[in-house]
């Protein structure tokens, strides 16, 4: 009998798991967003060998905790972040997408940085 694979929300538990956080199917990237992991969350997802849901939902957490960084106001190193969009763009792109277009700049500076980010890209290109 071939092995059962998880569900999405088994992997979403087990990853919430390994990383302390709580298990939120529903915005668990925003409810579990905490800027001084930003790095732990960064590094979790470069080492750790993840399926692609893991990496979508874990996509979310690293932008809503760079989110809550700028918030704090820290420092975020976008060059970082726009070398894991790029390596993991399926991951990353609708998380991007979503983000860019929050207008609420006050709440969500990470908004600002990254339309200014696509902006100096396609500038660039």
């Amino acid at each position: 009998m071939a092995p059962t694979q998880k569900t999405a929300d088994e992997l979403l538990r087990e990853m919430s798991d390994n990383l302390g956080l709580g298990h939120e199917p529903q915005d668990w990237g925003i409810i579990n967003a905490d800027g001084d992991r930003l790095d732990e969350f960064v590094t979790f997802f470069q080492r750790e060998e993840l399926l692609p849901t893991q990496r979508f939902e874990l996509a979310d957490l690293i932008l809503a905790s760079a989110n809550e960084r700028l918030l704090e106001g820290l420092d975020v190193e976008i060059e970082l972040l726009k070398t894991l969009a790029r390596e993991y763009d399926r991951a990353f792109t609708p998380h991007i997408e979503y983000w860019s277009g929050l207008e609420d700049e006050d709440e969500f500076p990470l908004s600002r940085l990254l339309r200014r980010t696509k902006g100096s890209s396609r500038a660039s290109r």
